[in-house]
């Protein structure tokens, strides 16, 4: 049992080490191949935030106690407030704003509202293949929620900590990670099919290898009579 697994680990590594040129060509061509779509096909994506922040009241009294309480209310609103950010009245008031040519659906998939746990600060990130155009939404985005929240509402009490701006490089696609795991997928399988060959692979091409195998000597070798010819 021990000489088997020791001729099964030999073989592994004889399957690798024989088709080693094969292996690193073969990755190497399908990490090229991941550059150039992820680099030349793929339609690059960017991403614009804009941040606010759920304050005082407008108006409402200075005592301790009763910031305390705002505080507590208003982080739970922050729930209530990314609900309506992505709502339909406000996304489609801003694809009026911006005259954009999109549909309520478009815009809501391209709409992130996230909150920092336990905080009152609120981020609307918008992903678009236009930087300037992503921009733009989340700003605006931003802004109509600010007016309308008084209307619906009936509080005063939204901030914009950070409007967004232009964003310079894309977020999709990450061209070094999707190419490392591209890579790291080709090396697998070429070393997979490297094994396999060596495994299915009965032919002994020299006497040392018959021996190394089976322990035992090479008595004769029959000569190939076609190569005689």
């Amino acid at each position: 049992m021990k000489l088997e697994n020791e001729i099964y680990v030999i073989d592994i590594l004889n399957g690798v080490k024989k088709h080693l040129k094969f292996i690193i060509l073969f990755t190497i061509v399908c990490m090229g191949i991941s550059i150039f779509v992820n680099k030349f096909v793929v339609t690059p994506e960017y991403n614009a935030i804009t941040t606010m922040i759920i304050g005082k009241t407008k108006g409402a009294e200075s005592d301790k106690n009763i910031e305390y309480n705002d505080l507590m209310v208003n982080q739970k609103l922050v729930t209530t407030y990314s609900e309506i950010i992505k709502s339909k009245m406000i996304e489609e008031q801003v694809i009026k704003n911006l005259k954009l040519d999109l549909e309520y659906e478009q815009m809501k998939n391209m709409v992130e509202v996230n909150t920092v746990k336990e905080t009152e600060i609120i981020h609307i990130s918008v992903n678009d293949t236009d930087p300037q155009r992503a921009m733009k939404i989340a700003n605006e985005t931003a802004d109509v929620f600010k007016k309308e929240i008084k209307n619906i509402m009936s509080i005063d009490n939204v901030i914009i900590l950070e409007d967004a701006s232009k964003p310079k490089m894309p977020v999709n696609p990450n061209v070094v990670k999707n190419t490392a795991l591209v890579g790291i997928v080709a090396f697998t399988i070429s070393c997979i099919y490297a094994i396999y060959r060596e495994l299915t692979d009965s032919t002994f091409r020299k006497p040392e290898e018959l021996q190394e195998r089976y322990g035992i000597p090479v008595i004769g070798i029959i000569p190939d009579m076609k190569r005689g010819k």
